[in-house]
This record gives C-alpha cells, sequence and structure tokens, in this order.
C-alpha cells in the first residue's frame, strides 16, 4: 500500500471510530500538528511511523475486545490456609517458591516466587495476602498464558 492510499484508510478509519487528530496523535506519541501534516502529506512516512499508526488506531476500534492491564493487586482470602491458595487459586507449586518466617503489614510469614508474594497468617482476621506489584503483575500473566487461564 502507497502512502497516499495508507494515508487514505488512516483518515477513514478515525472519522469512523470517532477519533480526533489530537487523540491519535498523542497515543503515537506526537504533535497534533506534525499528525495534521501527515494526514495532508506534507511529510513522508517511515515504515515505523506507519506501524505505529496501524497499531495505535487500531486501539480505538469499538469492534475490538476490552483489554485490560493491571499494574497492582492485592486481595485478602477469608482462610489460613496458604498452600491452598496457590495449589487451586494460583494453580503454582508451594515446592518452587520461597518461605520467609517474616511478613509485612502484620503477617507473620510468606511466600515469594520472583515478585509474587502470598502474606500468611494464623489470625483468621488476617487471612492470607496476595500481592502482586507491576512485575509480579506481569509474572502471574505469563503463568496464566502458560496455564491457557486469563
Amino acid at each position: 500500500m502507497n502512502d497516499k492510499d495508507f494515508i487514505e484508510e488512516l483518515k477513514r478509519k478515525r472519522d469512523e471510530y470517532g477519533v480526533t487528530q489530537t487523540r491519535l496523535a498523542v497515543a503515537c506519541g506526537i504533535s497534533r500538528e506534525h499528525y495534521n501534516r501527515i494526514e495532508k502529506e506534507k511529510l513522508p512516512l517511515t515504515e515505523e511511523l506507519k506501524e505505529t499508526l496501524e497499531k495505535q488506531i487500531e486501539r480505538f476500534n469499538p469492534q475490538e475486545p476490552l483489554f485490560l492491564l493491571i499494574d497492582y493487586f492485592r486481595v485478602r482470602f477469608p482462610t489460613t490456609d496458604a498452600l491452598k491458595i496457590i495449589r487451586d487459586v494460583l494453580q503454582l507449586k508451594a515446592d518452587y517458591m520461597l518461605y520467609e518466617d517474616y511478613g509485612k503489614y502484620g503477617y507473620e510469614s510468606k511466600y515469594v516466587l520472583g515478585d509474587i508474594n502470598i502474606m500468611c497468617s494464623m489470625q483468621e482476621h488476617l487471612g492470607v495476602l496476595l500481592e502482586l506489584k507491576g512485575r509480579g503483575c506481569r509474572q502471574m500473566e505469563s503463568y496464566l498464558l502458560a496455564q491457557e487461564r486469563s
């Protein structure tokens, strides 16, 4: 597809998806003025910019399924059986996790696998706490993909 056809298709999609030049430009990391010059064919397109424009315009496609990316997750389970949570909920092997006899937030111990933390307590009101920060979320995401779960 030549640049002229590419730009016409891009404009058509932008109008169809209800996206302003400003929104698309911000998504692509360029100014609205720069984007406007591209649409008016006053600036040449690099292959890298074409790829970025294609990828970003499709993010606004109302027909695409919703995509959610979590960067922090913390949940408390009303049980004191951390091994059951590791086995049944996370579907991981506790044998692969490091057990430490200290924890945070008032918990007595924890299981750690990379950036995945499971805080343990024998106190019913504390239960078991699963905490995933940014890298822990990405790590759990890859385990879920390998397990063919979401």
